[in-house]
């Protein structure tokens, strides 16, 4: 990950973190096709693998915890992720 941290940029579309990705010209043409497949650009593609990666995770936690209250016997109470 980035060394330093980064500061979003704020555009009417909302707030946006800037990276860079480094790649060999092997991958980055092997990425340019498969971009071109779906008529988007390298940037895109990898912001929506990126995104469909995050709410895979997500959905897998949340069945998870879905997961282990279903297995639970006792009474659990509830804390919000502020106070967690």
């Amino acid at each position: 990950m980035a060394k330093k941290e980064q500061t979003p940029r704020k555009t009417p579309s909302g707030e946006w973190v800037y990276v860079t990705i480094s790649a060999k010209p092997e991958e980055r043409e092997a990425y340019r096709q498969i971009a071109a497949l779906d008529s988007r650009s390298v940037s895109w593609w990898i912001r929506d693998v990126l995104n469909k990666e995050v709410a895979r995770r997500k959905a897998s936690s949340n069945n998870e915890t879905q997961l282990e209250g279903a297995n639970s016997t006792g009474d659990l109470e509830t804390v919000s992720p502020d106070r967690a």
